[in-house]
């Protein structure tokens, strides 16, 4: 949480870090209070829950690119994702890797831009 106290740092990447849900949680309560613009997340084993509690603090941060690939997540649990587009959308988000078809993360993508 540390790193994230730095005003002029735009992009965090920690792909393939070993993070839980408590380090998600961590990271993301700190989130708006950061110049983050983009966050890359993928290969953790986050889960639903770990997504839960990301989404929650995407609205009030400046998170304008997600990469959520491979964190164990299934199209049951996008609904908390598409609450925090809603409230302030983001231009990128990288779902691959998950639970999820080709035709599910199209369908999701489609139903946040309409």
């Amino acid at each position: 949480a540390a790193v994230l106290e730095a005003p002029v740092l735009e992009e965090l990447t920690l792909v393939r870090c070993g993070l839980g849900v408590e380090d998600v949680r961590s990271i993301a309560e700190q989130l708006p209070y950061t110049s983050l613009r983009s966050i890359q997340l993928g290969s953790n084993p986050l889960g639903s829950e770990g997504l839960r509690a990301l989404a929650e603090h995407l609205p009030k941060s400046q998170i304008d690119q997600l990469d959520l690939e491979a964190i164990g997540i299934g199209v049951d649990d996008l609904g908390d994702l598409a609450a925090a587009w809603v409230k302030r959308p983001f231009a990128r988000i990288r779902l691959h890797g998950n639970r999820l078809t080709n035709e599910e993360i199209g369908s999701f993508i489609r139903t946040l831009k309409s």
